[in-house]
């Protein structure tokens, strides 16, 4: 099992969570570990415009409850786009 607390700042598009995990061995002893994860977050201009940079196409933005996510404690946004193939046999 494990125990998350998260702190998010918005207004600066950061977050940090740390998770403490627990593990329980074969002997049915536990083992604990501490992880430390940060997120950055984009404005949507900027992630569109770093994905048509480096040649995406079709880009569509999602809301996380578009995709029937309703854990999000803060606007999440996802991604979808591809890149047009190259033909190399020319």
């Amino acid at each position: 099992f494990f125990v998350m607390q998260q702190r998010c700042q918005p207004k600066a598009l950061f977050a940090t969570m740390d998770f403490t995990i627990f593990y329980q061995q074969d002997d049915d002893s536990w083992q604990r570990s501490d992880v430390l994860t940060t997120q950055h977050g984009y404005a949507d201009e900027a992630v569109r415009a770093t994905l048509s940079e480096a040649g995406f196409v079709n880009i569509r933005r999602w809301a996380a409850t578009d995709l029937g996510i309703t854990i999000a404690v803060h606007e999440v946004a996802f991604y979808t786009c591809h890149k047009p193939r190259v033909d190399m046999t020319t």
